[in-house]
C-alpha cells in the first residue's frame, strides 16, 4: 500500500530543507525524499578544497538564528554540510535519505500524484521539486574527439590532484569552476592550461564590503528574468569569483602572471592536436567589462543614497596584462605539450523526463512562473533565475522557499 502524505519534497540541498522548515513550523505534513545525504549534491559533486562562494551571513536556512562565529568568512564543503545537517536535526525535519526518486506521476484529480521511488511508491497532494538543474555534468561532444590515451574527469569528479595523471592538465571551461580548479592546480606546481570562456568577473570585496552585500543592498538580486534586456543572461555561468582564502577576486591576467598557459575555447580535435577559437582576447576583455560595470553600478549607488563608504581600493588581481593575451595560441599539440588530463569545467544539465506530463522550455528547464507548474500541486525550487537573480544561492533559496510554503494549499499560515 503506498504511503500518503500532503507534501512530498525531492531533495535535501538547502532548498528542500528551506521549503521543509516553513512547512514544519506551520505543521504541515510534509516528507523530504533524498537519494544520498542530506546536502548531497554538495558531498558528491565538489572537490575537497571546495569552499562556499557566499559569505556565512548569507547561508543560514529558515528559522537558524544561531550566531556566526565569522558571519563575513567562507564556509569550507564539510562546514556547510554540518550546517544542513545540524539545521535538520534541531528542526526535527522529515528526512528521509537514500530513497531515490525514479518517477512523479500526475493523476486524473487536481493535487493527486504518484511518486515512484528504488524503495516504494508515495501518494501526495503537492510535490515540491528541489533537486536543481544541476544534476547531471554536462560534457560537450568534442570530448569524443580527443586521443583515447587522455584522461577525461568532469568537475563533478575531481577531488584533488592526486588523481590525475602526471604532466600537463587541461582545463577547458574559465567560469568559476575552472578558474579555482586552475588556481588550486598552478599553486601545487602543476603546469596547467586553461581554454578560456566568456563569462564575467566580479571582485571580492568593493568599497569596505563583500559585492554580495551591495549587490543586495541595491535590489540587483532582485532582477527577474522577465526584466532582462536580453534572455539569454539568464543561462550565463558564474562568475570568477572565489571562497577561497578568505575570500578573493580571480581573474585571468593573474592566473596568466602565476603561470597557467591561456588559450582561447576548444574547436576540434584532430589526432592529438585540440584547434583552439580566436577568443582569448575577446574572453579577457569579457571579465575585465563585467567587473568594472559590477564597480560602476555599486559607486553609482553609494553616490545616490550618499552612503559614507571607503574610496576603492586597487586589486593587484585585476591589474591588466594585455602582453600574455597578444598572441593566442591556434592549436596545440597534447603529447608535444604533455598533456595527460582533460578537465571538463563546462557546468550541469537536468534529465526531467521522470516526471510525466511536464511541459519544458526550448532550454529545457521546466515551465512554470516563479516557481510554480502549470499542474496543479507541482513546484520547482532552486534554480537559478527561479524568481530573480538570487535565486541560484542559498541566500535566493530560502527566500523563493517562503514564497514556495505559501503557495502549497492557501497558504495563510505559512508565512509570517
Amino acid at each position: 500500500m503506498p504511503e500518503s502524505v500532503d507534501t512530498i519534497i525531492v531533495g535535501a540541498g538547502q532548498a528542500g530543507l528551506s521549503v521543509s522548515s516553513y512547512l514544519a513550523t506551520a505543521g504541515r505534513d510534509h516528507l523530504i525524499l533524498e537519494r544520498g545525504e542530506i546536502a548531497e549534491t554538495w558531498r558528491s559533486q565538489r572537490w575537497e578544497s571546495f569552499t562556499v562562494n557566499s559569505p556565512n551571513w548569507m547561508n543560514q536556512l529558515p528559522g537558524d538564528d544561531r550566531p556566526l562565529d565569522k558571519p563575513n568568512d567562507f564556509w569550507h564543503r564539510d562546514e556547510l554540510i554540518e550546517s544542513f545537517t545540524s539545521h535538520a536535526k534541531a528542526k526535527k525535519l522529515p528526512v528521509r535519505d537514500g530513497t531515490t526518486v525514479t518517477g512523479v506521476n500526475p493523476g486524473s484529480r487536481r493535487n493527486s500524484f504518484t511518486i515512484q521511488t528504488e524503495s516504494g511508491p508515495f501518494i501526495a497532494k503537492n510535490v515540491v521539486i528541489a533537486s536543481g538543474i544541476m544534476q547531471t555534468p554536462r560534457t560537450p561532444s568534442i570530448s569524443q574527439e580527443l586521443p583515447s590515451w587522455i584522461d577525461q574527469i568532469h568537475t563533478a569528479e575531481y577531488r584533488n590532484s592526486s588523481q590525475l595523471k602526471s604532466g600537463g592538465i587541461l582545463i577547458v571551461g574559465s567560469a568559476q569552476s575552472g578558474v579555482q580548479i586552475a588556481e588550486e592546480l598552478i599553486e601545487e606546481g602543476k603546469r596547467v592550461y586553461l581554454c578560456t570562456s566568456k563569462v564575467g568577473r566580479s571582485p571580492r570585496f568593493y568599497r569596505g564590503k563583500d559585492v554580495l552585500y551591495w549587490n543586495i543592498k541595491s535590489g540587483f538580486m532582485d532582477i527577474g528574468p522577465r526584466d532582462l534586456e536580453d534572455p539569454n543572461m539568464e543561462f550565463a555561468p558564474q562568475v570568477q569569483v572565489s571562497g577561497t582564502k578568505g575570500g578573493h577576486a580571480v581573474s585571468l591576467q593573474q592566473l596568466a602572471r602565476e603561470g597557467v598557459i591561456m588559450l582561447g575555447g576548444m574547436k576540434g580535435a584532430t589526432g592529438d592536436v585540440v584547434t583552439l577559437a580566436d577568443n582569448l582576447r575577446d574572453n579577457y576583455d569579457q571579465a575585465d567589462t563585467a567587473s568594472l560595470a559590477l564597480k560602476t553600478r555599486i559607486d553609482e549607488y553609494i553616490a545616490k543614497n550618499e552612503i559614507d563608504a571607503p574610496l576603492a581600493q586597487e586589486d593587484p588581481v585585476e591589474d591588466a596584462n594585455p602582453d600574455v593575451f597578444a598572441n593566442p595560441k591556434e592549436s596545440i599539440d597534447l603529447k608535444k605539450e604533455g598533456i595527460n588530463t582533460v578537465i571538463w569545467c563546462t557546468g550541469f544539465t537536468a534529465d526531467f523526463s521522470w516526471i510525466k506530463g511536464l511541459e519544458l522550455t526550448e532550454r529545457g528547464r521546466p515551465a512554470h512562473r516563479d516557481g510554480i507548474s502549470v499542474i496543479p500541486g507541482l513546484y520547482f525550487i532552486g534554480f537559478p533565475w527561479l524568481r530573480n537573480r538570487a535565486s541560484g544561492l542559498i541566500y535566493g533559496a530560502v527566500r523563493d522557499a517562503a514564497h514556495i510554503a505559501s503557495a502549497i494549499g492557501d497558504g495563510s499560515d505559512l508565512i509570517h
